[in-house]
């Protein structure tokens, strides 16, 4: 299970996720992690539609409001 996180840019969810799955990956709990990335190759193969599908998910996590 993901711990809760809050971000308010791209950059600060970034780092959050970095230190998750470093931290999964100390523990040995990085299958899941490296399954997901593999998926994603798959879905977004090229570092432009990448870098298209982060904005589009952004906008997104931007547009929900806060669940406090």
């Amino acid at each position: 299970m993901q711990p809760e996180s809050h971000a308010n840019t791209f950059e600060e969810l970034a780092q959050i996720i970095q230190e998750y799955s470093k931290a999964m990956f100390q523990k040995g709990e990085s299958q899941p992690h490296l399954q997901a990335m593999s998926k994603m190759r798959v879905l977004v193969p090229s570092h432009d539609g990448m870098a298209k599908q982060m904005e589009r998910k952004w906008k997104v996590l931007v547009a929900k409001p806060d669940s406090e």
